[in-house]
């Protein structure tokens, strides 16, 4: 074969090796998540996501590319696959919220997207070159979307540390409706009720810390598992003691732990019940 036909099939050949390189290098910005409630709503899954990047919209329906899959009947089977602006976003979604509490009770999965091959890529679709990169404008200039806008590595560990207190609350478990302001008035009521939660609790996991806060008729219990609170909250939110229906929620953060109002009053049941001991033995 002369050297001038060679190199005219060698160029014809060219595009299509270029065309799959850049198939290959295209950026996945999706992910996969998994285990979700079936009363998710999209507005919902958007705002717990939205956070962590801008979400593409969708170049034909102005709709945001969230993908909720459905049954052969119609019913959400807890699976979704969101596809964000830019790659980053994808990965620390991934990264970040993977085995997170998409709620108190309901922990999920996220994972980068994963396409078989020959599988339908969201971005693969028939689109007009132009026409996509007109799209990729506009949603760039509307979002003011820039390499600048990235978080800087001062606002990546803020949010990290944020991320790791949240995940410190996902492990202490919050209960209302244990008792009544009427029942502090028995000096042994801490400590006897501390006692029985321990008690009760360490059977979900190990517990490391009980608090009873008297002023807020409030008890929290600190798991050393997040797995650990995740029972403990199924099985305590709803259940009756003592009469009364219990209320279990995850802590939040609004309020202290261990109020000084609060760490006094345990002091002043503590001497009270030092003092009834004493009155006792003699």
């Amino acid at each position: 074969m002369e050297g001038g036909e060679y190199n005219k099939r060698l160029a014809s050949k060219r595009p299509l090796e270029q065309e799959e390189k850049k198939k290959e290098e295209r950026k996945n910005t999706a992910v996969f998540v998994s285990g979700l409630p079936e009363d998710t709503s999209l507005d919902e899954l958007v705002e717990y996501f939205a956070k962590y990047g801008v979400i593409m919209e969708d170049m034909f329906s102005g709709g945001l590319r969230v993908k909720l899959y459905e049954n052969e009947e119609g019913v959400f089977k807890g699976e979704a696959l969101i596809v964000y602006l830019k790659e980053e976003s994808a990965i620390m979604a991934a990264d970040l919220l993977n085995e997170s509490y998409f709620r108190p009770d309901v922990l999920i999965a996220v994972e980068r997207a994963k396409f078989e091959p020959g599988a339908q890529k969201p971005e693969d679709r028939k689109i007009d070159k132009k026409s996509w990169k007109h799209h990729m404008q506009q949603m760039t200039k509307k979002l003011e979307w820039t390499a600048n806008d990235l978080m800087s590595p001062e606002e990546e560990a803020q949010l990290k540390a944020e991320l790791r207190q949240r995940e410190k609350y996902q492990r202490i478990v919050v209960l209302r409706g244990m008792f009544t302001e009427k029942d502090t008035a028995d000096v042994k009521f801490a400590l006897d009720l501390k006692e029985d939660l321990l008690e009760e609790c360490e059977k979900l996991g190990e517990v490391t810390a009980v608090h009873v806060l008297v002023s807020l008729l409030t008890c929290t219990i600190k798991f050393r598992e997040k797995e650990a609170a995740a029972i403990c909250l199924k099985i305590m939110n709803g259940r009756y003691f003592d009469g009364r229906k219990i209320s279990a929620v995850l802590y939040d953060g609004s309020f202290s732990l261990k109020e000084g109002k609060e760490d006094k009053a345990d002091e002043e049941r503590l001497e009270q019940f030092g003092e009834w001991l004493e009155s006792a033995e003699q």
